[in-house]
C-alpha cells in the first residue's frame, strides 16, 4: 500500500496559484495569493476541476465548494488544505 505524504502549505499554495493561472491563461507570477478568490472569478466548473485535480496531485478528496468561497485567499485556503 502506498503511503501518502501530507502536502505542505507551500506546495498547496503554489499548486493553487498555478492552477488558477492556467484557468485564466496568465502567468502564475501575476496571481496574488493574498487576494480573495473572488478576484479570479472562478465558476462551479472550475471548482469541480480544481477539486478533482487536487485529489490527483495530493491524494486527498475535497469538496469543490471549498474553491467557491470567494472571501478566502489562496494563502488561507492553502493553510486549510495542507492541514489534514
Amino acid at each position: 500500500m502506498e503511503e501518502l505524504t501530507v502536502p505542505t502549505v507551500t506546495a498547496v499554495n503554489r499548486w493553487i496559484m498555478v492552477h488558477v493561472a492556467t484557468l485564466l491563461g496568465v502567468d502564475s507570477g501575476t496571481i496574488d495569493p493574498a487576494a480573495p478568490l473572488s478576484t479570479y472569478d472562478l465558476d462551479s466548473v472550475d471548482a469541480i476541476e480544481m477539486a478533482m485535480q487536487f485529489e490527483c496531485a495530493f491524494g486527498r478528496a475535497i469538496h469543490p465548494e471549498i474553491f467557491m468561497d470567494g472571501d478566502r485567499s489562496i494563502d488561507a485556503l492553502a493553510e486549510q488544505l495542507a492541514d489534514p
